[in-house]
């Protein structure tokens, strides 16, 4: 195993790219986890109404009380909550956020990631050799798409009960699974937003959605194919 994650920040340090100058952006965020989780606090910290008009604006996070998921693409809203048993996507920005990270973009660069990277953990250690490389500084956004063997992810749902910790409500919430298809993730690297953005455990925090755009969700897992293409900020 740590030949496997030796060979991962290797080849990001020796990584060709088509963009050379990779850019620091300025990443917003409003609300916590750990007081989402510990605090039970899931009361509304931002509008995204206010954010309607900005290009090129990227965001992930959680609905007001928990009540779904939170993707913005290149100013594009995609709001997924859990309705009868299934998920809906609607393209909306008349809602409220308890938790949101988002940043602005002007243009990426496209990056082959290397077929050794295929699970969050391998994507983790390949974009922190990334960031040294580049003198790129955390936190910072990044985009994937490609071929997915597997995403799993949730679709967070508001409980009866008003105590319910942020882990309950992620259980009872839609649990899915993108399988074999093309997918688009939007996630933010930290290492220095746990308990904020990012759990104690991960630097990474990503949203992903299908072709389609009628699933989305909190990505819980993740299991990439090959060829597929990462996003970083560059200067124009």
């Amino acid at each position: 195993m740590k030949f496997k994650y030796l060979s991962l920040l290797l080849s990001g340090a020796l990584m060709a790219c088509n963009t050379p100058h990779l850019q620091d952006v300025e990443v917003h965020y409003a609300g916590e986890l750990r007081k989402m989780m510990h605090q039970n606090d899931i009361s509304a910290k931002v509008d995204l109404d206010t954010l309607r008009g900005m290009g090129r604006l990227y965001a992930i996070g959680a609905l007001d009380s928990l009540k779904g998921e939170i993707l913005v693409e290149n100013g594009t809203p995609y709001v997924s909550v859990v309705q009868n048993g299934g998920v809906s996507v609607l393209n909306d920005f008349n809602y409220q956020a308890t938790l949101l990270v988002y940043t602005i973009v002007e243009a990426w660069g496209r990056h082959n990631l290397p077929d050794t990277v295929e699970t969050m953990k391998d994507l983790e250690y390949y974009l922190s050799g990334l960031a040294k490389k580049e003198g790129l500084r955390s936190p910072f956004p990044f985009r994937l798409e490609g071929k997915a063997t597997a995403a799993e992810y949730h679709v967070i749902q508001p409980l009866a009960v008003s105590k319910a910790t942020h882990d309950e409500h992620r259980k009872a919430g839609y649990q899915g699974v993108l399988e074999n298809e093309k997918v688009y993730i939007t996630g933010f690297y930290s290492t220095g937003h746990h308990g904020i953005f990012t759990h104690h455990n991960s630097n990474l925090h990503m949203h992903v959605r299908n072709e389609k755009a009628d699933e989305m969700g909190h990505v819980d897992a993740l299991r990439l194919d090959k060829d597929v293409k990462l996003f970083i900020p560059v200067s124009l």
